[in-house]
């Protein structure tokens, strides 16, 4: 079975239980497509497409998607150095109380 057809399957079972982000991209996908009649395969529904779809970045078959970067910002410096802080405060509260 093609990612995101079960989902949708339990989706239209219970339409009030959430969902998240991904899995709701995935019930969206498989529900345009026709809960992939043809096959699991991309849709062509990207940038260059005659109806780009803002998912298609997400799309379960899209052979482009970047898994890695996606969906991230880039690192702000001060941010690591203030988690780095919390982190070393709280090891350091953890050591007192053992």
């Amino acid at each position: 079975m093609a990612k995101g057809v079960r989902a949708l399957d339990k989706f239209l079972q219970e339409p009030n239980k959430p969902l998240s982000p991904k899995v709701a991209i995935g019930c969206y996908c498989a529900l345009c497509l026709g809960r992939y009649a043809d096959g699991p395969e991309d849709c062509k529904q990207g940038a260059d497409s005659g109806s780009p779809c803002p998912l298609y970045q997400f799309m379960p078959y899209n052979p482009n998607k970047n898994k890695s970067n996606r969906g991230k910002r880039p690192a702000n410096p001060a941010a690591i150095e203030a988690l780095k802080l919390a982190r070393q405060k709280r090891n350091e509260n953890r050591s007192r109380e053992d």
